[in-house]
């Protein structure tokens, strides 16, 4: 599965979730392959079933769940990846949350993108050692530095700059004063 995206962002709630448009379209495309084999060749019945069974397993795609939840007025958040139906892998309140990072984008060469998508913000959780997740896509810095202080507001959690443009020890609070630098430390 993709990672999640930012779905929702508002005054009561943020929501990142998983595209779920590519099972639906792949299920559609398949069901009408499907219709055109039985129509033109219907005693073709080894396709048939191929791609009623390929249908089926695209619309199982539509089942699953990549989504994080967090209720800004409950001070609640939820973690669900898997069947729709299963219950949150991970749930719990603001205290399991640690901080929100302003990070570098880089290519997978090392080489940094363009100015415009040169930053990532994150979401990082105490207690969960693979809970950090991306809110959002890849901005530049300036919006990068008012999204992290909006979502480190609403959140009550404080900003890590890790970036080369943040002060001494890359550390801001949740107001853009100097923090005591990265809480994971």
């Amino acid at each position: 599965m993709n990672r999640p995206i930012l779905k929702i962002d508002d005054d009561r709630r943020i929501v990142l979730a998983e595209q779920r448009l590519g099972p639906a379209i792949l299920t559609v495309m398949l069901i009408v392959v499907l219709l055109g084999i039985r129509g033109l060749a219907p005693s073709t019945v080894a396709a048939q079933a191929l791609f009623a069974m390929a249908a089926l397993w695209a619309a199982a795609g539509l089942l699953r769940v990549h989504e994080l939840r967090i209720e800004i007025a409950q001070r609640h958040w939820t973690y669900r990846r898997g069947w729709i139906f299963r219950p949150p892998q991970r749930e719990g309140d603001f205290s399991d949350l640690d901080h929100v990072s302003i990070e570098a984008n880089t290519a997978v060469d090392g080489l940094v993108t363009s100015r415009l998508r040169s930053r990532l913000i994150f979401l990082h959780f105490r207690d969960w050692p693979e809970g950090i997740i991306a809110l959002g896509f890849p901005m530049g810095p300036n919006v990068a530095v008012d999204r992290a202080e909006s979502y480190g507001r609403r959140l009550g959690l404080p900003v890590v700059d890790r970036t080369d443009s943040g002060d001494a020890d890359g550390a801001t609070d949740s107001q853009g004063e100097p923090g005591t630098g990265d809480s994971a430390a």
